[in-house]
Formats: structure tokens, C-alpha cells, sequence
């Protein structure tokens, strides 16, 4: 929802809380990989790239966090 919103500040803290519940959960790299475009929104993308290689380092083959990456 709040992605939705555009409120990136506060998707990024409940991707936090999210990965932090769960940090090797099987969504967790949707996580990671979510958090960084909300990042990116915000212009992060340093932070951005780190999500990004989270992700892939969880699950190689999950198309979005490389192409996010790609936009960081």
C-alpha cells in the first residue's frame, strides 16, 4: 500500500521489517528486490544496487532485481 502511495520512506521501513522477520524467508528476495525500487524512487542508488545484489545473491534468477539493478 505504500508503494501504491508513493509513500517510499515508509514501503522501505515495512520491506525492513519484512526481511528482518523473515530474513531467509522464501519471499525475501521480493522483499530486497522491492525495497530497492522504492529506493531508486528516492534517488538511492547506491542503496539501491545493495538491495538488488541481496536479492540475486538469494535467488540468481529472479528477473526483476537484475532489472532493477540495471536502473540503478
Amino acid at each position: 500500500e505504500a508503494m501504491k502511495k508513493k509513500d517510499y520512506e515508509s514501503a522501505i521501513s515495512f520491506y525492513n521489517q519484512a526481511i528482518d522477520l523473515s530474513p531467509n524467508g522464501p519471499s525475501t528476495h521480493i522483499f530486497l528486490s522491492n525495497r530497492a525500487a522504492a529506493e531508486c524512487h528516492l534517488q538511492r542508488y547506491d542503496d539501491a544496487v545493495t538491495s538488488c545484489t541481496e536479492s540475486i545473491a538469494m535467488k540468481g534468477d529472479y528477473p526483476k532485481a537484475f532489472s532493477r539493478n540495471a536502473l540503478s
